[in-house]
This record gives structure tokens, C-alpha cells and sequence, in this order.
């Protein structure tokens, strides 16, 4: 649809000698018109225009154009138009006042294009392989089948091509019921037609079979089936059903219908006990080529857990030994609280098997207490198998991960920005300090540097370290002496609910701006504080003061999600500062 374009009529003589050319005198229909500029005024509303030649310079008559300030010296190009004869045209300033023009022809190119089948007569519902030649690359060419002496209308297409990459080549096209077809091409996105050919579909049985790995299976065990014989149409497919059902969707329990059931071995999701059929169907219909009958039973397995020590320390990996599993994707195993419900809420850490049916899955760590390691079935919450182990009370020391004393550890990770962790010396009551530059950037708007530091799955819960200033440290991004500019710092967890990032950040001090939740979709979930310090060197603080930052993770998660556990911290994050002495503890 044409927009309405409001032109401001200039009724003064033209003295720019704009000039305009085509790429070629002949263009094919629809083919896009490449026009040179050169000499342009260069104002913001010059523009150009194709019009059918000798039409009135009225918007109405306008086919194709370029009109949006940037219409100057160069090259550009404009869609196709139909046969015919027209002329470019460039105006001046958001008018009527014609610059140059430049006329040229678009005509039906010579018809030369050749279509085959592979063969004169197919058998009924096998794919149709069809070759054309000389195609005339438009990406709205396309091949349909036809009924014979049928007219080229959408309602009468059986089988096609229509995805843009119609060209010079050979294409297989969905099989047909017995009759007498034409297979057509058609040029760009019309029923303008480049050449057909005739062939006969007739109708012959098939030899499809279809088999299951056996007759019986186990309650949440994938089904297993094997096809053989597959016609091969994209619109083939294969469905479980209650045996006796009738074939409607809404009995289809299971199924595979993805353009590719072919001849080969495929599993099927499991299904609740029962008595079953397997039915294979004909492209995108309910015509049963195969069908083969089965069983689903409760069959009790000999499902076994075990952990590697009656007990632990606190924090201390916990490695549980499964058997006897189903191996389907979301079998599980948790680590509950003694007498604790088995429900997702309720467990203090689980992990799905992965499909496995027996193994090992290692658990980072818990606090002290008396714990049950089970095992599920199915996403299911009846216990296949239970082990119980203890965790005691040991008062580790602080785990210190950064102390910048000689040199600053091997273990940090640069995510983002241009410069990588540093050490200055001499730091505050150390002989070295970490420094991680911040990068502001859009305005001061967005902090392009993030840095990491593995913190090991660690059960302890206090997060500290040294907060200050360096006065005689130039920071790169910084034009003054001792400067550091905002930045925050945090923590990726996993908690009960699900892998959380904690965040603090002096910047919401400056704004009163509370702890807040923001959740950006697909379980990537912040949580964000005002920070118990300043972080800020040069603006809020002096440029050589220092603070201890100090907060108690736990207790800050239960701030924004009160009904919340925190089971480990994976990793530190910061996106800058002058930081020391980095630690975890317990107390």
C-alpha cells in the first residue's frame, strides 16, 4: 500500500545538474531496477521515483521509489515492476520538480524453461521427483502437481514447492493418490505458467511393517519401534493408540510427525499401563499402512542407592550410587531432610540421571544434619530406593580465594571488557591489592566489564572482602588520580528454587532504591541490593578510604524470596572495584 506522501510544491527553475542512470536499457518482470545518482543537491527530502513513461509526476502514478533522507550521490536499487515501459525519475526537495530522468523497458523474458518427472508412472503415494531447467531465479518461483485438465488455483494444488529456492535443479514432491497429474512451474509468486509435463500415479499396495523391541514394556520405558517398507512422504507418520480406539487425534497418546518417518528405529515417549497398537499413516492422513499391537506392566525393578560414607563433613562432596533405573531423561535423585515429603520444595539438592540406568551423581556439599539420598522414576515422587547418611558440624576456617598479597590469583575470569585483572601494590593492610577496571559505555549508562571467580559449590555463607581506595592508582577508563567509578558485585548461587544471581551495588543507596527481583525470562533470575558499603572512590568517598564489606547470603536471599533455601555458591562476580582479601565463611 502507497503512503501518503505530502510534498511541498517548489515552483522556482531547477539549476542542479543531477543526472540518473538505470544498470540496463531491459529488466526482466519483478527483477529489482539498480539506479546511479551523481551530482545531487543533497538535500534531505530529494528523492526518485518509477513511473510508467510519459504518466503524470503524481503520486498516484509512482511504482516504485526511495524517499527517506538519504537520497543522494550513489547507487541504489528499486523493486520490480511489470512488463513495460518506464522512466527514473529524481526530484528535488519533496516536490514535483523533475532533475533527471531515464527511461528503460521491462520485458517477459523468452519462456525456455523445461520440466520432467523422473518417471511417466508412479506408484500411488510415493514422493514425485521432479527436474526443471533454465528456471528464472526468482525467489517466489515454484512447482506444484496438479490434477490433469484442473486450473492452475490454489484448491486444486496436491503437492509443492513454494519456499524460494525453487532454481535449476531436481526436487521431490509429496506422493499422490492414483489419477493423471501434471506437475507445473509457475513464475514468482503468480500462476503465470513456465512449462508442465504429464505423468500417471497408479494404485498399488504397500509393503510397509511396523514392529516393537518387544512386546512388553515396563511402565516409563520408551517405546521402541522399528518401520520398514516407508513410502517416504514427508507427511507420513506413526501414532500409539489404546487398543481398539478409534484413529482421531485426541486418542493419539504418542507419536512421531516431523517430515522425516522413514525406514529405522525410533523411540517413542512411554505411555501409562495398558493394551496398545503402534499404527503407521499415510502422508498426513488417517489411511493405516501397518499397525502392531503391545503391552505396558508394572514390572518391579531391583532399583538400588547407595552413597560413598555413612557420613561427612560439612560442605564435603557426597557421591550416590544408583541402579536399577528406568533410563528415561527425567528420572532423578534427591537428597531430602529426613521425614521430609518427596517433593521438588522439599529437596535440599537433586539432579536428573540423564537417562541413565546405573552410575554415579556427585552432590557439591551440605550443611549438618540427617539427610535420605532417593531415587524416582519419570519426573515421579514415589521413591524407588532410599539411603540415609549424616552430615556433621566441623568449624572450617574461611575459605580466602583472593588475597592479592604478592600477586593475584590464576583463577579469575575476564567475561567481558577490554582490560584483564590486575595488581597494585602496595594495597590496604596487605602488600598487594586486586584491581578490576569498570568500563562504562552508552552514556555512562551500561558497565561493559564483568569478571568471575569459581568459588567451588561452597556451603559457607558469609561473603567478604575489602572495599577502598588506592589514591596514587590511575584507573584506565578514569581521567583522575585514585578514581574508581560505580560497580557492583555478587554471587551465582543454587538454591532450592533455582540458580539465582545476587547482586549489590552502591548505586541503589544513591537512588533509595530497594532490594528488588528481576527476572529476565528462562530461569535467568536477579536478585538485586543496595550494597552494606560504598563502592564509589573519588565522588561519594575519599580516594584512599576503605571499608569491610560483609553480608550473609542466606539471610539476604530470604529477603526477596522468604520460602527460599541456599544450597551452594557457585562463583563471584564483579563487574569492577579495588577489592582484597575475597573470602567465604561460616560465621
Amino acid at each position: 500500500m502507497k503512503k501518503i506522501l505530502i510534498l511541498i510544491l517548489l515552483f522556482s527553475v531547477s539549476v542542479f545538474a543531477a543526472t540518473i542512470t538505470v544498470s540496463k536499457s531491459e529488466y526482466k518482470p519483478a527483477e529489482n531496477i539498480t539506479i546511479t545518482l551523481a551530482q545531487m543537491p543533497g538535500n534531505a527530502g530529494d528523492w526518485v521515483g518509477i513511473y510508467p513513461k510519459g504518466a503524470a509526476n503524481a503520486w498516484e502514478n509512482v511504482l516504485s521509489w526511495k524517499h527517506d533522507g538519504l537520497v543522494v550521490d550513489g547507487t541504489y536499487v528499486l523493486d520490480g515492476v511489470a512488463a513495460g515501459e518506464y522512466e527514473a525519475r529524481v526530484f528535488l526537495n519533496n516536490s514535483y520538480t523533475l532533475l533527471a530522468k531515464k527511461e528503460f523497458k521491462v520485458v517477459e523474458p523468452v519462456n525456455s524453461v523445461g520440466i520432467t518427472t523422473s518417471e511417466t508412472t508412479y506408484n500411488s503415494n510415493l514422493p514425485i521427483s521432479v527436474t526443471v531447467t533454465n528456471m528464472p531465479g526468482n525467489s517466489g518461483d515454484w512447482i506444484g502437481i496438479f490434477p490433469k485438465d484442473k486450473p492452475s488455483v490454489w484448491a486444486n494444488v496436491l503437492s509443492w514447492k513454494h519456499d524460494g529456492h525453487v532454481v535449476s535443479g531436481t526436487y521431490q514432491l509429496d506422493g499422490v493418490a492414483a489419477g493423471v497429474y501434471e506437475a507445473r512451474v509457475f513464475l514468482n509468486n503468480s500462476y503465470t505458467l513456465l512449462a508442465k509435463t504429464e505423468f500417471t500415479v497408479e494404485d498399488v499396495g504397500h509393503n510397509t511393517n511396523v514392529t516393537t523391541s518387544k512386546a512388553e514394556f515396563d511402565v516409563g520405558e520408551p517405546i521402541t519401534i522399528t518401520l520398514t517398507g516407508m513410502p517416504g512422504n514427508s507427511g507420513d507418520w506413526v501414532g500409539i493408540f489404546e487398543k481398539g480406539s478409534a484413529n482421531v487425534w485426541e486418542n493419539t497418546i504418542a507419536w512421531k510427525f516431523d517430515g522425516h518417518v522413514i525406514d529405522g528405529t525410533y523411540n517413542l515417549d512411554s505411555v501409562p499401563v495398558g493394551e496398545y497398537e503402534v499404527r503407521v499413516f499415510l502422508n498426513n492422513s488417517w489411511t493405516i499402512l501397518a499397525s502392531s499391537e503391545f503391552k505396558v506392566i508394572v514390572q518391579p525393578l531391583a532399583t538400588t542407592i547407595v552413597t560413598d560414607k555413612a557420613s561427612y563433613q560439612n560442605g564435603e562432596e557426597i557421591t550416590v550410587t544408583i541402579g536399577g533405573m528406568l533410563g528415561n531423561q527425567r528420572d532423578w535423585v534427591g537428597i531430602f531432610p529426613v521425614g521430609a515429603e518427596s517433593t521438588f520444595e522439599n529437596a535440599y539438592d537433586w539432579e536428573w540421571t540423564e537417562a541413565i540406568n546405573a552410575g554415579d551423581i556427585t552432590f557439591h556439599g551440605l550443611p549438618a544434619g540427617s539427610y535420605e539420598a532417593r531415587a524416582f522414576f519419570n519426573d515421579g515422587f514415589d521413591a524407588k530406593a532410599t539411603y540415609p547418611f549424616t552430615v556433621t558440624y566441623v568449624n572450617k576456617p574461611a575459605t580466602i580465594f583472593e588475597d592479592a598479597e604478592n600477586s593475584i590469583s590464576n583463577k579469575w575470569i575476564k567475561v567481558l571488557g577490554n582490560y584483564e585483572p590486575r595488581h597494585a601494590t602496595p594495597g590496604f593492610n596487605s602488600t598487594g591489592t586486586l584491581v578490576l577496571i569498570p568500563q562504562w559505555v552508552n552514556n555512562n549508562t551500561e558497565n561493559a566489564s564483568e569478571f568471575h571467580m569459581p568459588m567451588d559449590y561452597s556451603i559457607q555463607k558469609i561473603l567478604e572482602m575489602d572495599m577502598g581506595g588506592l589514591p596514587n592508582y590511575k584507573v584506565p577508563t578514569v581521567s583522575k588520580i585514585g578514581y574508581m567509578p560505580h560497580y557492583s558485585v555478587g554471587v551465582y548461587v543454587k538454591t532450592q528454587k533455582g540458580n539465582r544471581v545476587m547482586m549489590w551495588d552502591s548505586w541503589f543507596n544513591h537512588i533509595n532504591a530497594s532490594a528488588h527481583i528481576a527476572d529476565y525470562g528462562n530461569g535467568n533470575i536477579w536478585l538485586n541490593y543496595p550494597s552494606p558499603v560504598e563502592h564509589v572512590r573519588g565522588w561519594y568517598k575519599p580516594i584512599e578510604y576503605w571499608a569491610h564489606f560483609r553480608v550473609d547470603v542466606e539471610a539476604e536471599l530470604k529477603k526477596l524470596e522468604p520460602d527460599n533455601k541456599l544450597i551452594h555458591i557457585e562463583k563471584f562476580y564483579a563487574t569492577g572495584g579495588f577489592l582484597d582479601n575475597l573470602k567465604l565463611s561460616s560465621e
